[in-house]
């Protein structure tokens, strides 16, 4: 289902770029790794230029917030459970704009279109839904308010059944928002997000 049409505004990598942006998003298990992948290979196959990347990054920062999801770097923390969801809200917003200097805007103004595995939307619904607190939507969203707007995000959903037996069978350790009534805040959250971006393309499938 899409929101109202997406605005074009002069945001990092907004008005100087001729490429187009394309988000894929979801909670874990819903296959946004396997729909980039096939979305590139589309897209190239119909003759586009074609940049895949993902979020959190393969920059530094990038690879340090994998490891501290993975739980492989532990970050000094009062909490037993590992570091706060405004840490996390953080290291995701520098990687982003690191991500999107580095390597999302060259692409786009070279022309090309970029397939990105997540972007700041997992970032407004995990760290809303790790904390439990609406107001954190704002507060996140005005961290990433340097971020450009994609010109078109595509939300896949599935069942939270599907979803933890698909997380299951990829025979991971588990990682720190992989909690179900975490996961089942995120469904809701990602179900929100064309009431609470209104100005943006979004589209919801159904894997």
């Amino acid at each position: 289902t899409p929101s109202s049409g997406a605005r074009h505004d002069d945001r990092l990598g907004g008005s100087v770029t001729t490429g187009k942006l394309i988000v894929l998003e979801g909670a874990d298990g819903v296959g946004t790794t396997t729909h980039t992948r096939h979305l590139a290979s589309t897209l190239i196959a119909a003759g586009h230029a074609v940049h895949s990347t993902r979020e959190p990054s393969d920059g530094p920062i990038g690879t340090i917030v994998r490891a501290v999801l993975r739980g492989e770097m532990m970050l000094p923390t009062a909490e037993a459970s590992g570091p706060s969801w405004a840490t996390m809200a953080l290291l995701f917003a520098a990687d982003r704009l690191h991500h999107l200097d580095g390597d999302i805007v060259p692409a786009l103004r070279r022309g090309e279109v970029v397939v990105c595995d997540r972007y700041y939307h997992s970032s407004l619904v995990y760290q809303t839904a790790a904390s439990q607190e609406e107001r954190v939507f704002q507060w996140v969203r005005a961290l990433n308010a340097r971020a450009r707007v994609p010109d078109l995000t595509i939300v896949l959903t599935v069942s939270i059944e599907e979803a933890t037996r698909r997380r299951k069978a990829r025979g991971e350790a588990p990682q720190i928002f992989d909690d179900e009534s975490v996961q089942e805040r995120v469904m809701e959250g990602y179900q929100r997000l064309p009431e609470l971006l209104p100005d943006e393309s979004l589209y919801s499938v159904d894997t």
